[in-house]
């Protein structure tokens, strides 16, 4: 019950003062994104800093009825998709979601990135996306970001 309570305050907090960024829909096949939250992104691209965790909220409609989901990101580099292995790709599972997902209905997707101090300096574009059942996208969307240290 405490860890329920620290995840509900830490994704409210969150969500508070999380960062709507501009995005592209990439392919948004069975819903319908209204926003994407990065934090923390003041500026463009959105900072990733080593070491530290990125939170990514995005707001969506499902369009159909889906039993299960899955994240699936990948860092785009000069235009190859690269995956990114995330520690829970369960998008039902600690996301803020209760599957199944309904038709029509609204939801809001959290997830935490945590952002490695091994990852080299660099500018990419953040692919993300959540699949039902069938590997359709609920949502998809790229984000560019860059990948550096703290100031």
């Amino acid at each position: 019950m405490l860890i329920r309570a620290v995840f509900i305050i830490t994704f409210a907090a969150s969500v508070a003062f999380a960062d709507i960024v501009k995005f592209k829909d990439c392919g948004s096949k069975v819903g319908e994104i209204v926003n994407v939250n990065v934090t923390p992104c003041a500026t463009f691209p959105c900072p990733l800093y080593k070491g530290e965790n990125t939170t990514v909220g995005i707001k969506f409609t499902s369009k159909e009825l889906a039993n299960v989901t899955k994240a699936v990101v990948h860092g785009i580099l000069a235009g190859v998709p690269v995956p990114f292995p995330l520690s829970n790709p369960d998008g039902c599972k600690d996301s803020g979601l209760v599957c199944p997902l309904k038709t029509s209905a609204a939801y809001e997707y959290t997830s935490t990135l945590p952002v490695s101090e091994k990852y080299p300096e660099l500018k990419l574009v953040v692919k993300w996306e959540l699949q039902d059942d069938h590997d359709n996208d609920l949502f998809c969307f790229e984000v560019p970001v860059k990948i550096e240290k703290r100031k």
